[in-house]
């Protein structure tokens, strides 16, 4: 097999402009995100209040295969207890272009799903 590094650099040379683009978006959203933890607390809950149904439409535009990766991102800014450290668009984004063929991506519906039949 060749070495990691060779395969790392195959995967990356193999994406996208328009996924390059969706992944600024995914960070984007999730810094936005994260920034609203700075804001005092009165303004924080209506800042979530809003961020939530923003995060689950921009994800559902971006990973529209999944029901899953949306669902998480409202519920990661609406529950009190979310990990809302985790950058839930990016790591989707590198779910879906860079292990695509994983258990995990396919389970959250971005894998590649195998054809059945013909």
């Amino acid at each position: 097999p060749p070495p990691p590094a060779t395969a790392v650099a195959d995967v990356l040379a193999g994406v996208t402009e328009e996924q390059w683009t969706r992944l600024i978006i995914c960070v984007a959203l999730d810094a936005v995100g994260d920034l609203s933890e700075a804001l005092p607390p009165s303004l924080h809950g209506v800042a979530e209040f809003f961020l939530g149904p923003l995060d689950f439409f921009v994800l559902q535009s971006l990973f529209s295969e999944s029901l899953v990766v949306p669902a998480v991102g409202l519920l990661e800014e609406w529950l009190p207890f979310a990990p809302e450290f985790l950058p839930t668009a990016t790591l989707a984004w590198c779910l879906q272009t860079l292990a695509s063929d994983s258990n995990l991506a396919k389970a959250v519906g971005l894998g590649r799903q195998e054809n059945k039949g013909a």
